[in-house]
């Protein structure tokens, strides 16, 4: 899950069912919702932005789409990037100027030639 908020300071109640709730959420991606990714074969051409934004990120080109890995990391799937070729673009997430924001991410790091992906 990759979680964007535009608050300079978040306090977030324990209440919280999921960060859809979040105040500010500007970008919401989400690799354990089948219905947030969209496939050619098994590469992720399209993730699909769940903070209701429309934020989407596609890859240009086949060779940039990502794997799907089911169960990939404890039980739980995943979006696999190669670190050299695989990549998604889309809209700008974070207006111009923007002074300060919150990113979460859960990602397992790798090493691939050196760069960390």
């Amino acid at each position: 899950m990759y979680v964007c908020t535009l608050l300079p300071l978040l306090t977030v109640s324990a209440d919280l069912q999921s960060p859809a709730e979040l105040p500010g959420l500007a970008l919401w991606l989400d690799a354990a919702d089948p219905g947030a990714l969209a496939f050619d074969g098994a590469r992720v051409r399209e993730w699909r932005d769940k903070s209701g934004r429309g934020r989407h990120l596609a890859a240009p080109t086949e060779a940039a789409r990502p794997e799907l890995v089911k169960g990939g990391r404890n039980g739980h799937d995943l979006v696999a990037f190669d670190g050299a070729t695989h990549w998604l673009s889309g809209p700008p997430v974070l207006p111009a100027g923007q002074a300060a924001y919150t990113i979460a991410a859960v990602w397992h790091p790798a090493r691939n030639q050196g760069a960390q992906s």
